[in-house]
Order: C-alpha cells, then sequence, then structure tokens
C-alpha cells in the first residue's frame, strides 16, 4: 500500500527580488490560496512558492512579481490593498 504523501507550502513576498525583505514569509500553508493584505500603494513586489514534502528542503517555484498600481481620488487615503494570489 503506498503512503499519501502530505505537501506543504512556503510562500515568500518581498519587496526585493532576492527576498531579503519578506512582506509574508509563510511555510505553514496547506492550501494553495493566500489573502495579501496591507500592500502598499505604488508597491512592487515579489512572490514565489515553495513545495515540500515532509522535512525537505522547499523546491521553489520561478520568481514573480506585481504591481499595485492604484491613483487614489483622496490623497489623504491610508488604507491598504487585499489581494489573493493562487498557485
Amino acid at each position: 500500500e503506498k503512503l499519501a504523501v502530505r505537501k506543504a507550502y512556503h510562500l515568500q513576498v518581498a519587496t526585493d527580488s532576492v527576498f531579503n525583505h519578506c512582506t509574508v514569509n509563510d511555510s505553514t500553508l496547506t492550501d494553495t490560496v493566500y489573502q495579501l493584505t496591507e500592500l502598499e500603494y505604488n508597491g512592487y513586489y515579489y512572490w514565489r512558492v515553495g513545495v515540500r514534502s515532509g522535512s525537505s528542503s522547499p523546491f521553489w517555484s520561478k520568481t514573480s512579481e506585481f504591481e499595485v498600481i492604484w491613483k487614489p481620488e483622496d490623497t489623504q487615503v491610508t488604507r491598504a490593498w487585499k489581494m489573493g494570489i493562487a498557485w
């Protein structure tokens, strides 16, 4: 009988492409959807996800990037964006 291998995901979202400044660094994920909060207006972000089985080191995906573009009508707005990513 073959044992099922449970996969765990490691998500990193950073403001730099080498992930030294992570805004998200979560290695406990079991779902393939994540809700991002507190994104900066006009901010540029990089993200990658690692998959691992058991105690192995994660195998990282290609790095992807996105930019939060929004011009508020009210320049006094300080609320941050929320966004979901899926893999």
